[in-house]
């Protein structure tokens, strides 16, 4: 029997392979450090992606079909015709369909979904049998997660996350994350399809990549304050394919090739740090781009918020129901989101 894989990658290494040099990438983390690694040792884990196997032990079914010829192998197939031909796959061939596939799991699969996933554990874990209250929540936010005071809504909505999640073990445990990975990835695919693909070629190849590959944008308003952002409501879904391109889905027709200008390049790879989990990647050969990254020293995390809740009424127009609705939002940056209590 082969053996079963244990180190399961977040980001595929036949993906970070395609920024190395001389079999290494340079690895810049938050708090600073940076170092030149083999790709294996970038964005691992054990058993990340397990799963019971319904006889008291563990199944690796997800991770080999992820790095076999479910996903990353068509991927890759994909990656390399478009590095011979300069082209992107026509619309409706598999190859369009094995990159959108990727991405769409590349979206969900990352360490930064596992833990908004599994806030509520961190904050059982964290909480050491102590019970769970308001207060108890509040500290939590501001010690741990946030970093400063938070909003007293923004306490209540987290509090009442924790503790009906907690009503329902089932969604403690890292294999209902593995589930969620899958099924947001299945709504996000046909969003991705129906967006208009370009291929942005940089001469100077200066694009980098992350432990969070897709980036997601829209042109900043006050809208950031109160809403996170998902494929549904971005302008653009980024994706650096290697330091000499980006593949990039819009909302509005481009050119499907098209040249990158400095300032583009230099845009895209400032968007891409900020929402970084815990560290960018890139070429050793390419250090200027990585080390002029500012990466703040915390990372952007799950948000929370309640108010009304407003639904479509018999006339089509929003109307305030009964109740309010918890809002969980993961901003685009760190220092975006809920503003903190001493502000107000």
């Amino acid at each position: 029997m082969k053996p079963r894989p244990k180190r399961h990658h977040q980001v595929p290494v036949f993906y970070l392979n395609r920024f190395s040099s001389g079999g290494k990438v340079c690895v810049r983390w938050r708090d600073g450090k940076t170092i030149d690694t083999n790709s294996l040792n970038v964005a691992v884990e054990t058993g990340f992606y397990d799963i019971p196997d319904g006889e008291g032990g563990k199944s690796d079914v997800v991770e080999t079909w992820l790095l076999a010829k479910g996903v990353e192998g068509p991927a890759a197939t994909a990656m390399e015709a478009v590095d011979k031909s300069g082209l992107l796959p026509p619309i409706g061939s598999s190859d369009r369909m094995a990159l959108a596939m990727f991405l769409a799991l590349q979206m969900t699969r990352t360490t930064a979904n596992r833990d908004e996933d599994m806030f509520q554990e961190h904050v059982l874990e964290w909480a050491h049998g102590r019970e769970i209250t308001r207060n108890l929540v509040a500290e939590y936010l501001e010690c741990e997660h946030l970093g400063f005071k938070p909003r007293d809504p923004e306490v209540e909505a987290a509090f009442v996350y924790v503790s009906e999640a907690a009503k329902e073990p089932s969604v403690l445990k890292s294999d209902w994350s593995v589930r969620m990975m899958l099924d947001t990835a299945g709504y996000i695919l046909p969003i991705l399809l129906a967006l208009h693909w370009t291929i942005e070629f940089d001469p100077k190849r200066e694009f980098i990549t992350s432990d969070k590959p897709v980036v997601l944008w829209r042109k900043p308003t006050d809208r950031d304050n109160l809403e996170g952002l998902g494929a549904a409501n971005s302008d653009e879904i980024r994706f650096p394919f290697d330091p000499g391109k980006q593949l990039v889905m819009s909302r509005r027709k481009r050119p499907p090739v098209i040249t990158a200008a400095v300032h583009r390049t230099r845009r895209s790879n400032r968007d891409l740090a900020d929402s970084c989990h815990r560290f960018i990647v890139g070429s050793p050969n390419n250090r200027v781009s990585i080390n002029a990254q500012h990466l703040d020293a915390r990372r952007p995390v799950v948000r929370f918020w309640s108010g009304p809740l407003y639904a479509p009424g018999p006339d089509g127009r929003m109307q305030k129901q009964e109740g309010d609705v918890i809002q969980m939002m993961v901003p685009r940056r760190a220092g975006v989101g809920p503003p903190p209590a001493s502000e107000d």
